[in-house]
């Protein structure tokens, strides 16, 4: 007899041996063949500021103080993601000291191949625990149809497109390395459940030890691991019963929920409620407020099932910064419908959970999944590795009635094993051409601002991957200027169109009239910013002057996106690396960061790294005091941050002021601790100390020290 009545017993079966090993294998070469052509695609948007210009990811050596520094070298979510980070040193060291985009895409499909494995375990082994199942006659109790749905199930979820930015966007790791943890935490979790009737004690260990660990562990990769606690109440709803268990196990049952899911739920309400900031803080640099975010994910949420049900390649992307905001519940009117819809769907689940229906388990699976990212936290309104988690619960339910409705149609399941095999050669298709697409930074961009026209960052990126294939320069001003039209609010693409602007003026021969790059005269018809590039220096002199003009505008009109202080340290770098055209307008450059640290609350994000770029600046005009004072305004607005602190230091022994160099040098010596956060920081401050010269300045928002 089985230990849990609840449960379908695991009957040796030689004939069956070889199925599972067999299907798991052909599964994962199929999905290794649907994301292979990206796996020398480029890195792209996040991972820049997390990997290749993180200097703590490039160790040189395996030793504790290396790996410490990479593991905490973030401050992404609450700890900082230490395993994924951790995992993209190991990557960039055992790939020749190289970050060779292979190496770390290979690296996550390895991981998506584990996760795929872990799908099937997990959905096998809920089929092999329902209960009361009233939807059809389907699954008596045979463990060989068990495997079968829960093959498909993993089959479908693991080579979907959907999943694609979770394995080819290589800093989205931390989104599959937490699902790992959440799964293998689920899979133990469910070992105690069904052996809670006849080994209580014991099954509540095994399911303590999978909840905690799987949490715990997922933590350190992202924060949405908490949401196994909501997981598992979604299972034990739907797959268990506790009317097979005895008064005093059912207590246990209970103390265990209470202690382990409504606490800390409870907790982490009342934390929100005293410390509103933190919730607050997210959307200082927003374009969007809390209740639009919010009402704006109802419709969200439907793109999502939409895109997971109907996978149709355009409208599929890295970004969906095109998807309109919900600015009241009637703008647009599908806002209302939404909402209306997730609260019917909503109690439909919650009865649906009494009659222990599949599709609950689905619905439920998916809301319980989206309960952080898709709610009042202040991220940004859409991305596709979002589903991630949520969307292995759709993909159960979906194949199982999948297979009901072929059953009812034909008597038994050849029909639907044919079609299934047609649906799962389509996903595979279909994720394999989306996988080309990401082959190169050029193509990727092409297609998205082709699929994605209302999409700013998809004409930014097709502006910059015409850059990297050198195409014309027309082309790559139009490109941009396409970008600046469908956002009226962001700088970057104008500060673009600017150093174009400058370069132009700067390589054309003025003629005897003209007095040098400053010449301000006019021609009859003035060029609009938005005007057509035109080989004529006064032209492109007054084309210049009328961008300055919308740069300034646009800095004026509102809040500062992080975007924007980003654009602005690369036109600062763009300085002081000595580039021609980026000489000429020192002034305008400073008058830019006064206008958007206008736009930026003290302490708001990016305040520092602006202070930071004054700071340098300055140091550029030879005005070193003001660059000291812009030092300390960083700091300051840091937090304190030691990182800022040895950039000033830096910059003190670039002065002659070793003296001063080497007490902050000192005292962030001894502030560190066992993370070893800032040891590269610190390395490269003692060689400067020693005499050695400081490396150039190849550091952005996160990374380490290169100059100052």
């Amino acid at each position: 007899m089985p230990a849990n009545p609840n449960c379908i017993g695991h009957p040796a079966s030689h004939r069956l041996a070889w199925l599972e090993p067999a299907l798991l294998l052909f599964l994962c070469a199929a999905v290794w063949l649907a994301y292979a052509p990206g796996l020398n695609g480029p890195f792209l948007f996040d991972d820049f500021q997390n990997i290749t210009r993180n200097a703590q990811i490039a160790i040189s050596d395996l030793s504790p103080a290396s790996l410490l520094g990479a593991a905490f070298s973030q401050s992404n979510g609450i700890f900082g993601r230490q395993i994924p980070m951790l995992s993209f040193a190991l990557n960039y060291y055992f790939a020749d000291q190289s970050f060779a985009p292979f190496a770390f895409k290979a690296t996550n499909l390895a991981i998506h191949t584990v996760n795929v494995v872990l799908v099937f375990f997990l959905v096998r082994q809920l089929f092999l625990c329902r209960v009361n199942l009233t939807d059809s006659a389907f699954l008596p109790g045979s463990q060989k149809n068990a495997t079968v749905i829960a093959a498909v199930s993993a089959a479908v979820w693991g080579l979907h497109p959907l999943q694609l930015t979770s394995v080819l966007y290589i800093v989205q790791r931390m989104t599959s390395l937490s699902a790992l943890f959440v799964l293998l935490g689920l899979l133990v979790y469910l070992h105690g459940r069904k052996r809670l009737h006849d080994a209580p004690l014991r099954g509540l260990a095994w399911m303590t030890t999978g909840l905690v660990s799987g949490v715990a562990f997922g933590f350190l990769c992202k924060e949405t691991a908490v949401l196994l606690s909501f997981m598992i109440i979604i299972v034990e709803g739907v797959f268990f019963s506790r009317r097979n268990l005895d008064f005093r196990t059912r207590r246990y049952l209970g103390i265990f929920y209470l202690g382990f899911v409504a606490l800390p739920f409870v907790l982490a309400c009342a934390y929100l409620i005293l410390k509103p900031g933190f919730i607050e803080s997210a959307y200082a640099s927003r374009d969007f407020g809390m209740w639009e975010r919010l009402l704006t994910q109802f419709r969200v949420l439907f793109f999502y099932l939409g895109l997971f049900l109907f996978p149709v390649l355009s409208r599929f992307g890295l970004y969906h910064d095109d998807f309109a905001i919900s600015a009241g519940i009637m703008d647009p009117p599908a806002t209302l419908i939404a909402l209306v819809a997730w609260i019917l769907l909503a109690a439909l689940t919650v009865r649906g959970f009494r009659q222990r229906a599949i599709w609950a388990f689905g619905l439920g699976w998916f809301i319980a999944g989206h309960l952080l990212e898709s709610t009042i936290i202040g991220l940004e309104i859409v991305h596709e590795h979002r589903n991630y988690v949520p969307s292995i619960g759709i993909a159960a339910a979906a194949v199982y009635y999948f297979l009901i409705f072929f059953q009812k149609v034909s008597g038994n399941l050849r029909l639907g094993a044919v079609a299934g095999v047609c649906a799962l050669t389509a996903l595979c298709f279909v994720t394999f051409v989306r996988a080309s697409t990401w082959s190169s930074r050029p193509l990727l961009f092409q297609v998205m601002a082709r699929n994605h026209p209302d999409s700013y960052r998809a004409q930014l990126g097709q502006a910059v991957g015409m850059t990297e294939e050198s195409r014309d320069i027309r082309e790559i001003y139009g490109a941009y200027r396409d970008a600046a039209l469908v956002n009226p609010r962001t700088v970057h693409s104008l500060l673009e169109m600017t150093k174009i602007v400058y370069a132009l003026a700067a390589a054309i021969v003025p003629s005897h009239a003209e007095d040098g790059t400053n010449f301000t005269g006019g021609l009859s018809e003035p060029a609009l910013w938005d005007s057509d590039l035109r080989m004529d220096r006064r032209y492109l002199q007054q084309l210049g002057l009328a961008l300055k003009s919308e740069i300034e505008r646009r800095l004026r009109a509102g809040t500062t996106h992080i975007e924007t202080v980003n654009s602005l340290i690369t036109l600062q770098k763009c300085l002081s690396s000595r580039q021609p055209h980026c000489l000429p307008f020192v002034d305008q450059i400073l008058e830019w960061h006064r206008l958007a640290l206008l736009g930026i609350p003290p302490g708001g994000r990016g305040r520092d790294l602006l202070e930071l770029s004054m700071a340098r600046l300055f140091a550029e005009k030879g005005e070193l005091e003001a660059s000291l004072d812009h030092f300390d305004k960083a700091i300051e607005s840091s937090g304190d941050n030691p990182r800022y602190r040895i950039r000033k230091a830096l910059f003190l022994v670039s002065m002659g002021r070793r003296d001063e160099a080497r007490m902050i040098a000192d005292q962030v010596q001894g502030e560190m601790d066992w993370r070893q956060q800032f040891s590269t920081d610190m390395k490269v401050l003692r060689q400067a100390l020693e005499g050695a010269v400081p490396g150039p300045d190849s550091t952005d928002a996160s990374g380490a020290v290169g100059r100052y």
